[in-house]
Parts: C-alpha cells; sequence; structure tokens
C-alpha cells in the first residue's frame, strides 16, 4: 500500500489569472460567443461513444 505525506513549505506568490477555457479556444481558432462554445461543448460530450 502507498502511504501519501504532506510536506509543509512556504507559500509562494500567488500567480497571475490566466486564460479561461473559453479564451483558450478563441486563440486556437474557435469563432462564435461564449453560449456557442459552451453548446459546442455539449454536443461533443453527447456524440462520445463511451
Amino acid at each position: 500500500m502507498l502511504a501519501l505525506r504532506k510536506e509543509s513549505g512556504t507559500k509562494g506568490d500567488k500567480g497571475d489569472k490566466g486564460a479561461s477555457a473559453y479564451e483558450i479556444a478563441l486563440q486556437n481558432g474557435f469563432v462564435g460567443t461564449e453560449q456557442e462554445w459552451l453548446e459546442s461543448l455539449k454536443k461533443q460530450w453527447n456524440s462520445t461513444n463511451w
């Protein structure tokens, strides 16, 4: 059995917020509104054969 141990350390500086998944989709060629992007994800999920 594997046991995990939590190591204590100093807390680092807070990083930049970064881009949202929608913003990354736009950077990668998605064209449409955020709502359209969300709908496209639903369509992909529903058409996946698990």
